[in-house]
């Protein structure tokens, strides 16, 4: 084989120069690809370009749309708890909660209240004690789902909302402290029952 004279590297040299390069990288617990990166970078940006990256990608096209993120903060502005939020959006909990931090909203509004004690008996009217925070609880839904959720004409116009208002709390309205289920869930009625007594 020939050898050009003017050449820098011999066939040999350049052998060496590779086994050294093979080394440096493995020294440093590199490929010689990832060396040849830093290279490149070097020679692109000198010092600057062997600064870390973010690994945040320049844009989301998984992201949630403009138009969802306006629907969960709407009904946010409801005081509608995070799992109903998110129900009525269509999104998880997770990003539900991820908009709400986004956007400041008070998620101690939103987070699960304690447990409450239930008092259950056999018989209706052997419950003698009856608990305020229950009553409470239940009065703050009422006012925010019923009494003020709309503009009424006039107390009449509210008062015919009323039983609407009862049998969506009763029947359909997930609870927290009844693991997500309705209060009619706690009745244990049989299917002849329920389909008689849900209108």
């Amino acid at each position: 084989m020939n050898s050009d004279s003017n050449a820098k590297l011999t066939p040999l040299s350049r052998a060496e120069l590779v086994k050294r390069i093979v080394e440096v990288a493995a020294g440093f617990g590199l490929s010689v690809r990832s060396a040849q990166k830093w290279l490149a970078r070097f020679r692109a940006d000198d010092t600057a370009g062997l600064e870390n990256l973010s690994s945040r990608p320049k844009r989301s096209p998984d992201g949630i749309h403009r138009l969802r993120v306006l629907r969960v903060l709407a009904l946010c502005r409801r005081k509608l708890p995070g799992f109903q939020i998110a129900r009525l959006a269509k999104l998880s909990k997770a990003s539900v909660s991820r908009i709400l931090r986004r956007h400041g909203a008070f998620l101690a509004e939103l987070s699960p209240p304690p447990a409450i004690r239930r008092y259950e008996r056999e018989q209706p009217g052997d419950l003698l004690h009856f608990d305020i925070r229950p009553l409470a609880r239940f009065i703050q839904t009422a006012l925010r789902s019923w009494a003020y959720a709309h503009a009424y004409r006039d107390s009449s116009q509210r008062a015919d909302r009323l039983p609407s208002f009862l049998h969506n709390y009763n029947w359909h309205r997930p609870h927290h402290s009844l693991n997500l289920l309705p209060p009619v869930s706690r009745l244990y009625l049989h299917m002849n029952n329920l389909l008689s007594l849900h209108s």
